[in-house]
């Protein structure tokens, strides 16, 4: 028992000294680590990657939030889609977010509008290697914007395409981290059965969600149309998501 006590306050001590140290950027990033699993091994390579003041890419990979629609919008598609896209997106506003916090950070947008998760499986299979991999599905998947033939997918084939690419990035030795998207406007039930698929996948691999509907929205006015959001939400993601990768002090038991 009194093992146990020395056990715990020593652990507290610590998480008071990562959280004191960390605040500052010119300190090291301290990171602990008691789940050992490969997303954790991969959440470490990154921090001693950002330790040693090294390069880093982090991949964005999933639909038309990612890419920023908006119709229309101010800037040109991009990776062979049409679509014209808003003046921020998450990605650009993240990489803008961490390079003025001293992370030498390359952020590639890896996204396509109306791609579901099969799409997604075999879009970005011959894609470079990422240190992050930050992944955006569950619109297209429920309500199959896109339109391809064989429609919506179902939860089962979903979590099995969302697993898998999930996989992939974590074999690549990818730190993964998993969004929950934003709800349509007006609201639709409908996603909540595949964002609660997303929060089983990401309890499955160990991978730390981040909510946007939660994170970002604030209501009506953040939405372009009944799926898109703004410039300026686009933007206000890619720096809520930041603070996961800017000088992680994620702490895992």
């Amino acid at each position: 028992m009194f093992a146990l006590f020395i056990r715990k306050s020593c652990i507290s001590f610590y998480i008071f000294l990562v959280f004191l140290f960390s605040c500052n950027k010119n300190y090291p990033v301290f990171a602990i680590a008691y789940s050992n699993t490969l997303n954790t091994k991969n959440y470490l390579a990154y921090v001693a990657k950002i330790n040693a003041r090294q390069p880093v890419k982090i991949a964005c990979e999933g639909t038309s939030l990612t890419y920023g629609q908006n119709q229309p919008g101010v800037l040109p598609g991009i990776n062979g889609a049409g679509q014209q896209r808003a003046l921020y997106q998450y990605p650009s506003a993240l990489q803008i977010t961490l390079q003025s916090e001293g992370i030498n950070a390359n952020v590639i947008n890896r996204s396509f509008p109306g791609d579901r998760t099969i799409e997604g499986l075999t879009r970005w299979r011959d894609s470079t290697v990422a240190d992050v991999c930050i992944l955006e599905y569950g619109t297209n998947d429920a309500f199959n914007f896109g339109g391809y033939p064989s429609g919506s997918l179902t939860i089962p084939a979903f979590t099995d395409s969302l697993s898998k690419i999930v996989k992939r990035r974590l074999e690549q030795g990818a730190w993964v981290i998993i969004t929950s998207p934003p709800d349509l406007n007006p609201p639709n039930l409908i996603l909540d059965n595949y964002k609660a698929a997303i929060l089983a996948v990401a309890k499955n691999y160990d991978l730390r969600v981040f909510d946007v509907e939660k994170s970002v929205v604030t209501g009506s006015s953040d939405y372009f149309d009944g799926v898109h959001l703004t410039a300026l939400a686009y933007q206000k993601w890619g720096i809520d998501i930041a603070p996961l990768l800017n000088y992680p002090r994620i702490i895992y038991f």
